[in-house]
């Protein structure tokens, strides 16, 4: 597994980080890609999501799922079909992801999961972890797969 540590970021660099990320995610040259986004409430994992997703050609505005627990985004510009964004925050039984049917859904497409221990998720390819530092400043772990 590899890492790579970015500390001290500034919120507003979350953009130049997200692009680093997309970069990884295709030269992994995957069929599919799942990424954990771990971190404290408030640690931006949303907000980072948001940044992937318009690295990726996303042009929808990017809500959070924690109310509708998945939201799925057309990547038609790339080789990946769609990039599905979870939110497993409510999840109380880590069964309750099955409804997602993420083992038939994932294929071809980029999964991003919010606090993924909260549900039985597939394995990961990245793990993305947010610690908050102070009110906008962050320390981000990438492992890669």
């Amino acid at each position: 597994m590899k890492s790579i540590n970015y500390n001290n970021i500034k919120i507003q660099d979350l953009e130049n980080i997200a692009k680093e990320i997309v970069n990884k995610i295709f030269e992994s040259k995957k069929e599919s890609f799942v990424i954990y986004l771990e971190g404290d409430m408030g640690a931006g994992k949303t907000t980072l999501a948001q940044n992937i997703g318009k690295s990726l050609g996303v042009t929808d505005h990017m809500q959070s799922p924690t109310f509708t627990l998945m939201r799925e985004y057309d990547l038609s510009e790339n080789k990946y079909k769609k990039l599905i964004h979870i939110d497993a925050y409510r999840f109380e039984d880590k069964k309750e992801g099955y409804v997602l049917r993420l083992n038939e859904n994932k294929l071809g497409n980029i999964v991003l999961i919010e606090w993924p221990n909260n549900m039985q998720a597939p394995d990961a390819n990245m793990i993305i972890n947010i610690e908050k530092v102070s009110e906008d400043i962050r320390n981000i772990k990438v492992e890669i797969n």
